[in-house]
């Protein structure tokens, strides 16, 4: 099916929340602990590498606490991942622009792929 398509949008939702994450060995000189943790549903991961296996534009939104993967800021070249908004942040000019500006971006690299058939 991805053979089909000309981009991806990926949204990194809440799907379950733990009390805390141990992390196994404990990373050097990090804490192995995490109070409250948020996790989002695996297939992110797996529809992610794919879109990125075809090279497709890939837009990332995560929600607060998400992370990991394509979640982790600054771990991918050419995607940066955006912040999903709070809703009340969306009366806000400046946010509403941002993202307008990121979407036509985002569309634009998605129509030149989809034209270049």
């Amino acid at each position: 099916m991805v053979r089909h398509c000309s981009g991806g949008l990926v949204l990194g939702f809440r799907q379950f929340e733990c009390a805390g994450k141990t992390f196994l060995p404990e990373p050097e000189g990090e804490k192995s602990k995490k109070e409250k943790v948020y996790e989002h549903t695996p297939w992110n991961q797996l529809e992610a590498g794919i879109m990125f296996s075809f090279e497709l534009p890939v837009l990332v939104f995560r929600e607060d606490g998400i992370e990991g993967g394509v979640f982790d800021i600054g771990g991918h070249q050419d995607l940066f991942v955006q912040r999903m908004p709070d809703i009340s942040e969306l009366d806000d000019d400046h946010v509403k622009d941002k993202i307008q500006t990121l979407f036509q971006n985002w569309a634009s690299d998605v129509k030149s792929r989809y034209y270049m058939r």
